[in-house]
């Protein structure tokens, strides 16, 4: 049985190499080695699960702004894409609407202490 996982395991570490090396070229701005690795990632992930759940949201917050709960999920998928200014506006949506949960408060101060330290 663990011979059938081992192949599934080298994809999903290959696909964390290609991650790493793309980081790593932007970090040295070897941007043209970086823009290479991405296009390949871009290629395996282009419908990722995270990537439909913000357009669904996005189109459900259309009809639907006043839903706090939308904007908490949306705001976590944002986050957990590493898209730190998307998930900070998604929580300054919620503190206007909501500026006596300290639940939204502490959330927007990480994101954007977390943005700061990347930007």
């Amino acid at each position: 049985m663990l011979d059938l996982q081992f192949p599934s395991l080298l994809i999903n570490i290959e696909w964390t190499l290609y991650e790493q090396v793309a980081i790593a070229a932007m970090d040295y701005q070897r941007l043209d080695v970086a823009k290479e690795y991405i296009k390949v990632l871009q290629g395996q992930f282009h419908e990722s699960k995270g990537v439909g759940a913000i357009e669904w949201l996005n189109k459900y917050l259309e009809i639907f702004m006043a839903d706090h709960d939308a904007w908490r999920e949306l705001a976590e998928v944002y986050v957990s894409l590493q898209m730190y200014k998307q998930a900070a506006f998604c929580y300054e949506e919620l503190l206007l609407s909501h500026p006596t949960i300290p639940l939204y408060h502490l959330s927007y101060a990480d994101v954007s202490s977390l943005y700061d330290f990347i930007h």
